[in-house]
């Protein structure tokens, strides 16, 4: 479900960010390596939607599956894991444009919304806290929101128009996480607002609130500050949910599943892989796309052949011109 939206989501801010580069060299600079990000994962999520519309590919997945809980039927031990699965993956359906679409994206809201949840969570004893909010993790969240690092505004804007539109369009204008989010206002006049006049890009003001805990949070007037308390209580219930229904059954249908996947096959299956790209085992060759074999490794010589003079293919000068003396073969 989230491939082909993450697909058309990423596709849009790409398309949001390179406009807006366009207007200047000063953005361009500004906005390159958010861009570098957005196509990066725009890579991983076209390749799964392929692999997803892959009737080879799926039908192997399938027949694993099958072989997996045919083995298992015999073994009492394992019960059916599969069923909580689809539980699971319903609820998820179910929850899934909450989940995606009640936190607003901006580096500006992220400082608001660890600072207001920081504050709260810090009047609980420590047992009774929230995952990542213990005694032991709050110096690191400490560091990441008061640490001083350049925020670039009219990004930040522009991510947060796309991620409040985007709110909109898939939760639909009617709907109540819709209307908590933007009130009456629209995507491009709350995101103006809000970028305009917070001060959470001011390294001083965010420490100011994080020393004054809870009632400097409930005393601040700063617009990110108030959005982020507003919206604290619905992702507190949306995270609720996700835990009784979702991640809970989840994480106990794993288990069980890994336990039937070693009682079926011993050592000799390999684990998953994560989101990482890695060389875990087998054979290291090319493969074939398109009818063209793509070799294991790319060359230098590579980096001239596909060199036009304009981005993302210009080649720094001093590279350029002293061609002759790096060896093209040489692999990356």
């Amino acid at each position: 479900m989230s491939a082909p939206i993450n697909v058309a989501l990423f596709s849009e801010l790409r398309g949001r960010l390179i406009t807006a580069m366009a207007q200047s060299p000063e953005r361009f600079r500004e906005g390159k390596s958010e861009l570098d990000g957005v196509e990066n994962s725009l890579k991983v999520y076209i390749g799964r939607v392929k692999a997803f519309n892959d009737p080879a590919f799926m039908g192997k997945i399938a027949a694993a599956e099958a072989d997996l809980r045919a083995t298992s039927a015999r073994n009492a031990a394992i019960g059916d894991p599969w069923s909580e699965v689809a539980k699971a993956v319903a609820a998820q359906r179910e929850l899934y444009y909450s989940i995606r679409f009640v936190e607003p994206q901006s580096d500006l809201y992220a400082y608001a919304a660890s600072l207001v949840r920081a504050a709260e969570e810090g009047t609980k004893p420590n047992a009774d806290r929230l995952p990542g909010y213990s005694d032991s993790a709050l110096p690191l969240i400490e560091k990441e929101v008061l640490d001083a690092r350049p925020i670039t505004l009219w990004l930040d804007q522009l991510k947060l128009e796309w991620s409040l539109s985007k709110s909109r369009e898939y939760l639909g204008a009617d709907d109540p996480d819709t209307k908590l989010i933007l009130g009456r206002e629209s995507p491009e006049q709350l995101a103006a607002r809000l970028v305009s006049r917070t001060r959470m890009a001011d390294p001083a003001y965010r420490k100011q609130l994080w020393d004054g805990g809870k009632p400097a949070i409930l005393a601040s007037k700063d617009p990110m500050i108030v959005l982020a308390r507003k919206l604290d209580v619905r992702e507190r219930a949306i995270q609720d949910a996700v835990d009784e229904r979702i991640e809970g059954p989840l994480s106990a249908a794993r288990a069980k599943i890994a336990d039937a996947r070693f009682a079926a096959y011993g050592d000799t299956a390999y684990p998953d892989a994560t989101f990482t790209l890695r060389i875990s085992y087998g054979k290291v060759m090319g493969w074939t796309e398109r009818g063209r074999q793509v070799p294991t490794r790319t060359t230098l010589g590579g980096t001239f052949d596909r060199a036009t003079g304009s981005d993302p293919f210009d080649l720094p000068l001093a590279f350029a011109a002293n061609k002759a003396r790096i060896k093209t073969s040489k692999t990356l």
